[in-house]
């Protein structure tokens, strides 16, 4: 049948069922504007992005990075002086500042408990040195200058002195945090440096009892530690142990042993006390004798 001439032109996605239900008709016409959006939206994005470009990613964070001064010594103690201490349950922390790297200072070290035989004795002094703290990269290192061998400065005898007789390395530990936002100083764990064995010990014990002792760092802790403004000083409960004791030769030797400690209530393990001294120098050097 012919169209009058009155009918509407119909869209080809709009029949005459749906002028019958306008209802109809309203859905598709918001579903049609709803898609028109979208593709509008998705085109001005492509236009925007250049071709072949990834989206940037965020940069992952280097798991070896230091934390940061102040995440370390969270809910810690602070102890002001010649170093500033840091202290949290079983953990204590040097400050080290800049201007305190490569700037001698007085080390040493006393015994204020031992095993009570064989001149293994308490209230002993032990080593004292001239030392400094060297930072070589992430590590800090307690260096002890030798002092016995000596010229004056800036001489050539001194460069031969310094070629010729080697400092030593008394202990060493990784620097724990990034610097500190005002002072820069650097935080180092002080148990990694002074749960070592570096008054050597262990070579007393093995001199006294014929035992290879050697320090525990897992059971030693911390005593009383201290800081002002002339020393800073740790005191240190320092366990040797070994793990067994030789059974004795079925014939006697021709050189009569030494028996097993017999004042500890197991002679296979020890606690052996040292107090460590950080000590600032004169201000005035004292006179040559």
């Amino acid at each position: 049948m012919p169209m009058s001439k009155h009918t509407p032109k119909l869209s080809p996605d709009i029949t005459m069922r749906d002028l019958a239900f306008p209802s109809r008709l309203q859905l598709k016409l918001i579903s049609a504007s709803l898609l028109l959006a979208f593709a509008s939206s998705a085109m001005a994005q492509d236009a925007g992005a250049k071709p072949g470009t990834p989206p940037a990613a965020s940069k992952p964070a280097d798991p070896t990075a230091a934390k940061p001064f102040n995440d370390v010594i969270k809910d810690a103690k602070e102890i002001k002086g010649f170093f500033n201490l840091y202290q949290k349950d079983d953990k204590v922390w040097i400050e080290i500042k800049p201007e305190q790297l490569d700037k001698p200072f007085f080390f040493s070290v006393n015994i204020p408990t031992s095993v009570g035989e064989r001149r293994l004795y308490a209230s002993q002094m032990g080593a004292s040195h001239l030392v400094m703290w060297k930072k070589i990269g992430n590590q800090v290192q307690l260096i002890a200058k030798n002092t016995d061998f000596t010229a004056a400065a800036g001489t050539p005898a001194a460069i031969a002195v310094s070629q010729a007789f080697s400092d030593s390395l008394l202990a060493s530990a990784a620097v724990a945090s990034a610097p500190h936002p005002e002072s820069k100083g650097i935080l180092v764990d002080a148990s990694a440096l002074l749960f070592n064995d570096i008054v050597g010990y262990s070579t007393a014990l093995e001199y006294a009892y014929r035992i290879p002792y050697a320090l525990d760092k897992a059971n030693s802790s911390f005593g009383r530690v201290r800081s002002d403004d002339s020393m800073t000083g740790f005191a240190v409960n320092a366990h040797f142990a070994t793990p067994r004791i030789a059974a004795l030769p079925l014939t006697p030797p021709p050189v009569p042993m030494p028996t097993p400690p017999t004042t500890t209530p197991d002679p296979r393990s020890m606690f052996i006390g040292f107090y460590y001294s950080f000590a600032a120098l004169p201000a005035t050097p004292m006179a040559g004798r």
